[in-house]
This record gives structure tokens, C-alpha cells and sequence, in this order.
């Protein structure tokens, strides 16, 4: 549903500062997404945490960094239908890394599993985020923690590139507990499964809209008409609501792409507000290509596959978030279509 990646929005993750961590105002760079729990996030994550810390110049905590969040992140896949955050910061000395679920299993009873438990016994709990994953992280991390929020629990680690780290015994979590219980499911997202999504269509649907924004952002550099400003914003609002979820469905695109795999099966997270996001964005989007077409814009309309492809994913989010409709891979719902051969 978006373009390029917004800025974060209300919802994103705190950093809770304490005595052996960093503070908010270091931070230089940060990738933040928000996956369905399903098998293939996993891998979706791991390649974005690698390439981000390779962008950064952090190739020596790539493999522990990498490691970690892979079995974060599967923890979180195993557990139930819980959707989960991962959100990976730059600091000045080090690596900081968040894993964010709606898991109801509270933070003291979690740290209660995993301190000071042999490798040995370490197994994977299917009561909550517990075993492997986290004496893993116990094992690499300088300093790590566990906290509940209003909506589930946050696990963090901090890495610092000191080869001491690797020698060093397990470490305990710092553990910070007493908000409420979280539900089972804060109910803001719904899955929506865009199943045999041509890849290349999907990519060359995020460029035209980033070409577009971008235009219309550096004109925005001086006087810029109402009509103009109104698409900006709008395109604009509908992408940064939505960076956080649309990010990993780009990745899986390109991913494919490069892998020569015409097709991908992607699953993605949906606000239940979705029929007003469609709505803005198409009107959006059309308001430009009617100034492209009157030649007030140098970006042109998509061409008419990438057109058929944002119908069909229209269509999807809406069958599926409002009507819980089951989802219609793009050949089936194309070959539907009248006048389709």
C-alpha cells in the first residue's frame, strides 16, 4: 500500500534507557518493521537486519545480531497468531535490538525460564517467548532485557563489536514489569495474504509511487499549489501509517526479483481502517496522474499492469479485513476478470 519508508509513527518502539544502555538522542540510524507471524517473516527479517548492519559498517556483529533476531523473531512465529515488531538501531558504541510481540506471557514469569538455565535444559516453551532464543541472546548480547507493555512484551539486547563479549558467561535479563496484562490480540491489524503477487509489478509499483512523492516533494521546495500540496499529503500520510507493515512486503519483492522467482506469496498486516486508506490513496494517485496527463507532473501514470495489480490488491485488502474472504491468488482473480484470455 506504500511507497518508501516513513517516518516512525506513534506506535514505535520505546527505548527504555538504563545505566549499561545507550540514550534516544544517540541514535543515528534506525530500520523498523512489523511482520505477520508467519515462517517467512523470519527470513525477511534476517536479510533486512544483515543489510542493514552491512550499510552501517557493523559486519562484525552481522552473524550475532543476525542470530539473535532470527530466533526472536521464530519465537514469535511459534507462539500463537501474535503479530511482532523488530525494530534495529545504530549506536555510536553498538547495536541495539528490539523484538516486540502481543504474547501474554509476562516479563518476570519469561526472565523467571531462562536465568541461569543450563544449555542442556534449554527447550523451546510453547507457553510463551522462553528456551533457545532468549539463552542465545543471554550468551551474545552486552546487555539485554525484558519488559511488558500496554500490549504484550518487548525483549531488547544491545551488541557491542568487543570480542570478550563471545567469551563471557550467559547475563541475566533486566526485567521490567506492571502494565496490565495484554489481550491476546490488540485487534489494530488484520493478515492479508496477497498470494502469487507478480514481484516485478510490485516493485515497479513502490517506484512509481516514490517517484511521484518525490517530485512532488522537491517542488514542494517552494510555492506549491493546493491541489498539488493535497496529493502530497495525502500519498504522503497513507505511506508513513503504513511504512512500518508495507517494508517487508517490498523486501519479499525484490527478494524474488533477484532471485528470478516471477511470483511470491507475501503476507502482510492490514489497519482495520484499510477501506479509508485505499480510498485516499487511490484518490491521491489519480489526482497526479490527471496533472501528469495535463503535463503539470514529469512522473508518468503507472502502466496498465501495475494498474490491474493495485486493483487485485485493493480488492484482497478489503475482501479479507472486511469480510474475511479468503484470498484469491493474482492469476485466479485475473483470469476472472471480463475480458481477460
Amino acid at each position: 500500500m506504500s511507497a518508501g519508508r516513513g517516518a516512525a509513527d506513534s506506535g514505535a518502539t520505546e527505548w527504555t534507557a538504563t545505566s549499561a544502555g545507550p540514550s534516544p538522542e544517540e541514535t543515528a540510524s534506525q530500520v523498523r518493521v512489523r511482520m505477520a507471524a508467519t515462517p517467512v517473516s523470519v527470513t525477511v527479517v534476517r536479510r533486512m537486519v544483515d543489510e542493514a548492519l552491512q550499510s552501517w559498517g557493523q559486519d562484525g556483529l552481522v552473524d550475532d545480531v543476525a542470530l539473535c533476531v532470527t530466533e526472536l523473531s521464530t519465537n514469535s512465529t511459534l507462539h500463537g497468531a501474535s503479530n511482532f515488531e523488530v525494530e534495529v538501531r545504530l549506536h555510536p558504541d553498538g547495536i541495539e535490538l528490539c523484538v516486540l510481540d502481543d504474547g501474554s506471557t509476562p516479563a518476570g514469569l519469561i526472565a523467571s525460564r531462562v536465568e541461569h538455565q543450563p544449555v542442556d535444559e534449554v527447550t523451546i516453551d510453547a507457553a510463551g517467548t522462553t528456551g533457545r532464543g532468549l539463552f542465545i541472546v543471554s550468551m551474545l548480547a552486552s546487555v539485554w532485557g525484558i519488559e511488558d507493555t500496554a500490549s504484550g512484551v518487548r525483549i531488547w539486547a544491545f551488541f557491542r563489536p568487543d570480542p570478550a563479549v563471545a567469551a563471557s558467561p550467559a547475563r541475566a535479563p533486566q526485567v521490567l514489569a506492571g502494565h496490565s496484562p495484554p489481550t491476546a490480540d490488540a485487534g489494530s491489524y488484520a493478515r492479508v495474504h496477497l498470494d502469487g503477487c507478480p514481484a516485478d509489478l510490485l516493485v515497479a509499483h513502490d517506484e512509481n509511487l516514490a517517484d511521484l512523492v518525490r517530485e512532488l516533494q522537491v517542488m514542494a521546495i517552494g510555492p506549491l499549489e493546493p491541489v498539488l500540496r493535497t496529493v502530497l499529503e495525502e500519498i504522503v500520510g497513507v505511506v508513513q501509517r503504513n511504512a512500518v507493515t508495507w517494508d517487508a512486503a517490498k523486501a519479499m519483492a525484490r527478494q524474488a526479483v533477484r532471485a528470478g522467482e516471477p511470483v511470491v506469496d507475501i503476507t502482510v498486516l492490514a489497519p482495520w481502517r484499510v477501506r479509508e486508506e485505499v480510498a485516499t490513496l487511490r484518490r491521491a494517485v489519480g489526482r497526479a496522474e490527471a496533472l501528469s496527463a495535463q503535463g503539470r507532473l514529469m512522473t508518468m501514470p503507472a502502466p496498465p499492469p501495475v494498474q490491474t495489480l493495485r486493483d487485485w490488491m485493493e480488492e484482497q485488502f478489503l475482501q479479507q479485513v472486511e469480510h474475511r474472504a479468503p484470498a484469491v491468488p493474482f492469476h485466479e482473480w485475473h483470469a476472472g476478470r471480463p475480458g481477460s484470455a
